[in-house]
């Protein structure tokens, strides 16, 4: 947030531009939810194009007894409010992600918050929960080497660096999750300054340099421009939104 703030207030003169991603676009949200008006917001700025648009991985311990998400719902549904997630934060991309999972699933399960999705993950490879919602780029290395075990990939397709592993919608839960990266420049920057920063960013996404490092980690590119990526943001604030609303009357009812 303090970043973004300091991107929008920026000099629109294209030298300053503020990396976002979805979990940006969660904090935002939280802030509307709860009645309070967030110090900037995503129409304060150009958005340039996105570098990777990444689906969420439904991970558990390397040692855990479950071999499929169809073992982890049916746990769950089992035992509702038994078994814990870690998330990065309440209301996070992480707890978002899971929220999205256990909603298509018709499960519980007890949210216990690190601070940070770094900090959620090592409380996974370490046992501390049953399960978390995850990505690509951090959790496949540990994959690889043994620390831990992905169960489902929470997008359309299978991701080319983990062939084997299901999709959570071929397993029977329509459960879509995505984390998007992406670059933004200040509102009024002139056009040709924008236009000049999108061919820019356009090419740099093809650069094989570029590709091998984001596919070294799992990670696949996908690239939209600015228009494409306005629209994208645009739909994942309403998602977004609506499971954010979902989770506060849910959270209001308990009182």
């Amino acid at each position: 947030m303090i970043g973004g703030l300091a991107a929008a207030q920026a000099k629109p003169d294209g030298y300053t531009l503020s990396v976002t991603s979805t979990g940006d676009t969660c904090a935002l949200e939280w802030e509307v939810t709860s009645g309070r008006k967030p110090l900037y917001s995503l129409q304060d700025f150009a958005a340039l194009g996105s570098f990777t648009l990444s689906p969420a991985l439904v991970v558990v311990p390397h040692n855990s007894p479950w071999r499929s998400l169809s073992d982890l719902v049916r746990d769950c549904k089992a035992k509702p409010g038994y078994y814990a997630f870690a998330s990065g934060g309440m209301y996070g991309i992480v707890h978002i992600a899971e929220e999205i999972l256990m909603r298509s699933a018709g499960i519980k399960a007890r949210n216990v918050p690190y601070k940070g999705g770094g900090p959620a993950l090592n409380a996974v490879v370490g046992g501390h929960v049953d399960f978390s919602t995850q990505w690509l780029s951090t959790s496949i290395p540990l994959a690889r080497g043994n620390k831990l075990r992905i169960l489902a990939v929470m997008g359309k397709e299978r991701v080319k660096s983990i062939p084997d592993v299901p999709t959570a919608k071929e397993m029977g839960f329509d459960a879509e999750a995505h984390i998007m990266v992406g670059l933004l420049a200040p509102k009024k920057t002139p056009a040709p300054v924008l236009q000049k920063l999108r061919d820019v960013l356009g090419r740099v996404v093809k650069e094989k340099a570029f590709v091998d490092l984001v596919t070294g980690l799992g990670d696949e590119v996908n690239y939209l421009n600015g228009e494409e990526l306005t629209e994208y943001v645009e739909k994942e604030s309403a998602d977004i939104r609506k499971i954010m609303i979902e989770l506060a009357k849910e959270e209001k009812g308990k009182k």
